[in-house]
């Protein structure tokens, strides 16, 4: 209390002079050898603990470690099942902590950023068939769904179980990408499909620019204060929105035969075309999008081939599950009108 606030990440990192302090020389040295700790430091002049190797630690490095969890949570490691975080900025300020002042949680819910992380999970599910990373994902999705509407529109955040701001295109683009990801995983059923093409229509109806092509950042009865209304093209920390958003697009078209959802791709491509030419490196995910509607592919096979398919390395690729196949067939490969 009266001290002056850390600055982020001070809870992770130690200085040089921190260690020197809290340590012996002999803890110092040997935790010098075993961990990435120099007196200049491997992070912005201070300390992240890294291991050099694995392997069984030494009696007075562990001893220097549990002088350093003391330091930091305030008790040993016995005494302490679990380390309470600070809720909100204030009671990170104004609580007396035995050690260090932890770092706030940030406990509001983002569908965009969910929603590539329910991506992640399916990919991975398809791949390492570990069930819990679907169990995962499946759960994730169903809160989206269950949450994030309200009077039929879809919703950006969620925070203390209240659903806020009207969706965004990320939003929109990624949430519907991780529905089409999660129908990968169980093509049996059309669950996610059904929520994919819903939430497309809305998309559609309110972010699509009917005039350019291409979908704007914010719905046509959000943005009344707006001088601009701008259209996300370039990659950032997240991938563009519109180039997400095109690939999803070819994807419903194999996913349902309905040709519209490739003309709106086509427009969206075209409206971004001398970006494209002019600056590449800067909207990779449009260029994913283009070779998704250059090389899109539906296989059609059968439910016992289709584990084994979707482990593979098929970036442009949608899976159907076909009753019948031609005879020592693993699969049929269409594109375009040809199978």
């Amino acid at each position: 209390k009266g001290g002056s606030e850390p600055e982020e990440g001070a809870f992770y990192v130690w200085t040089f002079s921190e260690l020197e302090q809290l340590l012996t020389a002999e803890e110092l040295i040997e935790l010098q050898q075993q961990f990435t700790v120099t007196a200049n430091g491997n992070f912005e002049s201070k300390n992240v603990l890294q291991r050099r190797r694995s392997g069984e630690l030494s009696a007075t490095v562990e001893t220097a470690l549990r002088k350093l969890f003391v330091a930091r949570y305030g008790a040993t490691p016995e005494s302490l099942e679990t380390f309470p975080p600070a809720r909100n900025n204030q009671e990170a300020k104004s609580r007396h902590w035995p050690g260090r002042i932890p770092a706030v949680t940030d406990t509001k819910m983002i569908v965009a950023w969910n929603s590539l992380m329910i991506s992640g999970l399916a990919r991975a599910y398809a791949v390492f068939r570990e069930p819990v990373y679907l169990e995962l994902a499946t759960t994730a999705a169903d809160f989206i769904v269950n949450h994030q509407f309200v009077d039929g529109r879809f919703h950006r955040l969620n925070y203390e179980n209240q659903p806020t701001v009207l969706a965004q295109s990320e939003d929109y683009a990624f949430f519907i990408k991780a529905l089409l990801d999660l129908q990968t995983c169980s093509p049996e059923q059309n669950k996610w499909l059904e929520r994919a093409i819903a939430l497309q229509e809305e998309f559609d109806e309110y972010l699509w620019s009917v005039e350019l092509g291409g979908y704007y950042n914010t719905s046509s009865d959000a943005s009344q204060d707006l001088i601009v209304r701008e259209r996300s093209y370039v990659d950032n920390a997240t991938p563009s929105a519109n180039g997400v958003a095109i690939a999803n697009l070819v994807r419903l078209a194999l996913f349902t035969d309905n040709l519209h959802y490739l003309d709106l791709a086509e427009q969206g491509l075209n409206a971004f075309r001398s970006v494209m030419n002019s600056t590449p490196q800067a909207c990779p995910s449009l260029f994913t999008a283009l070779d998704w509607y250059r090389n899109s592919t539906l296989i059609r096979t059968t439910t016992e081939q289709l584990h084994s398919l979707m482990s593979q390395y098929l970036p442009s690729v949608v899976f159907a599950i076909a009753s019948k196949l031609p005879d020592n067939s693993v699969g049929l490969v269409c594109q375009g009108l040809k199978c």
